[in-house]
């Protein structure tokens, strides 16, 4: 490869897309600065020939088709550093939490926990930074913009040791109206089933 170019590899997960979209655009403007607008091949080492646009397209369309399942994604998708450091939220932080992703971003996620729930996330952050590739996943309240706690279930991984992720994955969603029609419904059931066993009569 031509001194002064980048190389870099096709993410392997979601994670890693935060970024490599922008490498992608400033290492194709180092090849252009080395080989000149147009450049169609190039020739490594070994002399052998590489189809440098064709490769490009390809790498660009993979990339943008992981930059739109994280975007699009209805879960929030956060990239964490081993001290609970938001690196990354997807925009769908929004939606769940009212926050848009630069507000939280460099902010210690422990912030949003309610304090009932903050033990707990700290520990759950400790047992994933001792199990590496370790998945848990754990229901806690978050407080959303406007003051009010919501309930989410979130999955954290570890991929702190994953060359170009360095991170704790973090995937959650709100479930704060379906814990609430749960209840709902085992009240209604407990208030029926009440009710029956309070007729003098049979029911069939």
């Amino acid at each position: 490869m031509p001194k002064g170019a980048t190389s870099f590899a096709a993410p392997a997960t979601l994670a890693q897309v935060p970024g490599l979209i922008d490498q992608l655009s400033a290492a194709e403007t180092a090849l252009e600065k080395t080989l000149g607008v147009g450049t169609d091949t190039v020739i490594d080492s070994s002399g052998h020939s590489h189809l440098l646009r064709q490769a490009q397209a390809a790498l660009r369309q993979s990339e943008n088709r992981f930059r739109a399942l994280i975007e699009k994604s209805a879960d929030v998708i956060a990239l964490l550093s081993a001290d609970g450091t938001v690196l990354y939220d997807s925009p769908a932080v929004t939606r769940v939490l009212g926050y848009v992703p630069a507000e939280l971003v460099g902010q210690s996620v422990f912030k949003l926990f309610h304090p009932d729930d903050r033990a707990r996330a700290k520990q759950v952050l400790a047992e994933l930074r001792a199990s590496p590739a370790k998945s848990i996943t754990v229901i806690l309240r978050c407080r959303h913009k406007n003051g009010a706690y919501r309930l989410l279930e979130g999955t954290g991984t570890n991929l702190l040791d994953e060359p170009g992720v360095k991170a704790v994955l973090l995937n959650y969603r709100d479930i704060t109206e379906r814990r609430e029609a749960e209840i709902s419904l085992r009240a209604s059931e407990e208030r029926f089933r009440s009710m029956v066993q309070g007729l003098e009569a049979g029911v069939i």
